[in-house]
């Protein structure tokens, strides 16, 4: 994993930046993220990478038919 808090990537008061669009729920998921450990992590990324990729696959697919 990256050795970074997650968190702060999205909270704009950390880092100055203006954020247009945060979602609270997904925030706050993701300082409960951060509490995990390193195994339930990288489970819950493989989840999430799966699924971006079968996303990937289903747009490419749509865009060739």
């Amino acid at each position: 994993m990256l050795d970074i808090n997650v968190v702060e990537v999205f909270e704009a008061k950390n880092n100055g930046t203006e954020v247009h669009s945060v979602n609270d729920s997904l925030l706050q998921k993701l300082r409960l993220l951060e509490e995990l450990d390193e195994v339930q992590k990288n489970s819950i990324c493989n989840i999430i990478d799966t699924d971006i990729a079968n996303k990937r696959l289903k747009e490419a697919m749509s865009i060739t038919i």
